[in-house]
């Protein structure tokens, strides 16, 4: 009853419920957008995936107790040339895979922006001038402070960054603010504050590192990684290297950019997809993407494999990290939820690689 007390049994249906909004509404409409997408966006009639191919595929995944959609693996196999039946496709990938080892129901508080200062003290994150939390304003380290200390804060700062806390995937909603002097930066600030009204972090822009901005100088290029908490172990599963196009500010493959795979060593690979998985051999801007190399890769690899052995909630995290000028990784955001697992694939070939049969037999044969 409202306003009284639940007893046992209605608190359990309460339970039940949050869950399947949470968790099997979300997988069913994962699953539904995936296949519209690929079937109606990404396929072209000209990809091709062989009889005998397909019917090892399908051979491969009957272990498991299924019976998948073949469009990815013939969209990914037709643009890379990798033909493997150990493809996750992307409506199992993120129907089954990803509700079964990552709380679906957590996803959005511990994501939240905000709160990077207490999950991430140890790494390096963009200098931050205020961060809002349902309204209330709060410098880095959450000491309260008032809408004209924000405005004191930004004084003498020529451009700087605000986005949502909280859903920000894909680059939505992001603005940069430039201005001339203190006056016109706090008008531009106060629209776009109260254009946001809350959860919004404002930040300064990050310096990148020269190597990346040669690529383009426009966007801050983020490194993709997506790592796997298997046992009492941190794998970093796949990298990429995501890069804005055409003087775009951001880097989302979603927003137009394109990404590229980096080999073990930091060596970028030979071409680069956009989100439909078409090839750029290389940047519109003319960067011949064999010739780069990630800057301190191996401090990356290593700083996220440490980082997220405090996320027991969440086995598949995929982090973006910006390289700052004096070659610091620098955290910007991970994600827990969506996490595009198509360019990794196209870029870099089966997600799992040696480790599929282990996750799938976890996923689907747990006892």
């Amino acid at each position: 009853m409202l306003g009284g007390t639940y007893d046992l049994g209605t608190k359990s249906i309460i339970k039940r419920l949050v869950k399947f909004i949470n968790v099997e509404c979300f997988t069913a409409y994962q699953i539904y957008t995936c296949r519209r997408q690929i079937k109606s966006k990404f396929l072209k009639s000209t990809d091709y995936l062989s009889p005998k191919d397909a019917n090892e595929t399908l051979e491969y995944w009957r272990h498991y107790g299924c019976k998948p959609k073949l469009y990815w693996h013939k969209w990914y196999s037709s643009r890379n040339g990798i033909v493997d039946k150990r493809y996750i496709p992307e409506d199992i990938f993120y129907g089954f895979i990803i509700p079964f080892y990552n709380k679906i129901e957590f996803q959005k508080a511990y994501a939240d922006k905000a709160l990077h200062s207490i999950w991430f003290p140890n790494m390096k994150r963009p200098t931050v001038i205020a961060k809002n939390l349902s309204g209330a304003f709060y410098n880095d380290v959450f000491t309260l402070i008032t809408l004209e200390e924000v405005y004191k804060h930004c004084e003498n700062k020529k451009e700087l960054i605000i986005k949502p806390t909280i859903q920000s995937g894909g680059g939505r909603d992001i603005k940069f603010i430039s201005a001339d002097n203190d006056q016109e930066m706090k008008e531009k600030l106060a629209r776009s504050i109260s254009y946001y009204q809350k959860d919004f972090i404002i930040q300064e822009v990050l310096e990148q590192h020269d190597t990346l901005n040669k690529i383009n100088p426009s966007s801050i290029n983020t490194i993709r990684v997506m790592s796997f908490f298997n046992g009492n172990n941190v794998v970093v599963l796949s990298s990429v290297l995501r890069m804005g196009i055409n003087g775009a500010r951001i880097d989302n493959m979603s927003a137009g950019g394109i990404s590229c795979g980096i080999h073990d060593n930091g060596h970028l690979k030979s071409v680069a997809y956009d989100k439909y998985g078409n090839i750029f051999k290389k940047h519109p801007q003319g960067f011949i993407f064999k010739e780069g190399i990630i800057p301190n890769y191996n401090d990356i690899k290593e700083v996220i494999k440490n980082e997220h052995k405090k996320f027991g909630h969440f086995r598949l995290i995929s982090w973006d990290i910006a390289i700052e000028k004096d070659g610091y990784p620098v955290l910007i955001e991970f994600n827990l939820g969506s996490q595009e697992l198509n360019f990794h694939q196209l870029n870099n070939g089966p997600l799992f690689a040696d480790l599929t049969d282990e996750v799938l037999n976890e996923v689907f044969n747990e006892k």
